[in-house]
């Protein structure tokens, strides 16, 4: 059994990750994480881990912190509490993803100059976003998430085709090696890779929990979850 939580790296779920993945209790968890940043994340005061990527890999990185701001989380306290939950149940963490800096380095030169000119402007003006127009693309997304993923293949083809696309073939065939070893496992992985990674898994018996479903929780504080609580509400059954 192979669980996919589809999260959003700029949302306060943190606890909503943990309590489903207590829930499921695999025996391997994977996120999409590589060792650096895994570790950028544990020790964010190791200011080392997070040069290089370019002014672009920057305001983007920039943009996610705001926007986490915004909906008071921290950008990547999913995939820390995600590491928390496995720690916590004893299951094995695996780190299914690339150097984010080196993949966005071959992006930018592999993308055309228009490429590049529109995704540094989009960038640089996405500072600038107010909440309810990111709330609106949320909304676009969720609709029809297959389409808006087209969308983006259209606007920045090289961008999709290495950022996501090579990426779900990358951590599809890193979670098929612990669901070799693993009967049970847990992934968590963005929610715009879902869709193209449970493609990839199509031989393999999945049940995703999308971003949408996950915001949408309601759980009992911290101290009061039990792998048998049953007081967060979710429209979603691990049950085989």
């Amino acid at each position: 059994m192979i669980t996919i939580l589809g999260v959003g790296h700029v949302f306060d779920i943190s606890k909503q990750v943990k309590y489903i993945i207590r829930q499921a209790n695999p025996q391997a968890v994977c996120i999409e994480l590589d060792p650096l940043r895994y570790n950028a994340l544990r020790n964010p005061q190791e200011k080392k881990n997070r040069s290089g990527g370019g002014a672009t890999y920057e305001l983007m990185a920039a943009f996610q912190s705001k926007v986490a701001d915004d909906y008071g989380g921290e950008a990547g306290a999913e995939m820390l509490a995600a590491a928390d939950a496995a720690a916590e149940i004893g299951a094995k963490l695996c780190l299914i993803d690339v150097d984010a800096r080196a993949l966005f380095e071959r992006i930018m030169s592999e993308m055309t100059f228009r490429e590049r000119a529109k995704l540094f402007f989009a960038s640089f003006g996405s500072i600038f976003v107010r909440k309810k127009t990111i709330e609106e693309e949320i909304s676009n997304y969720e609709k029809d998430t297959e389409k808006y993923m087209e969308l983006m293949g259209e606007q920045l083809p090289t961008m999709k085709r290495i950022l996501v696309d090579e990426r779900n073939d990358l951590m599809a065939s890193n979670i098929l090696k612990a669901a070799e070893n693993y009967p049970n496992v847990a992934v968590v992985i963005g929610d715009g890779h879902v869709d193209g990674i449970m493609k990839l898994l199509k031989e393999q018996e999945v049940k995703a929990v999308r971003l949408k479903e996950i915001r949408n929780m309601m759980c009992p504080e911290e101290e009061n979850i039990h792998l048998a609580d049953d007081n967060c509400t979710l429209q979603y059954s691990f049950e085989s």
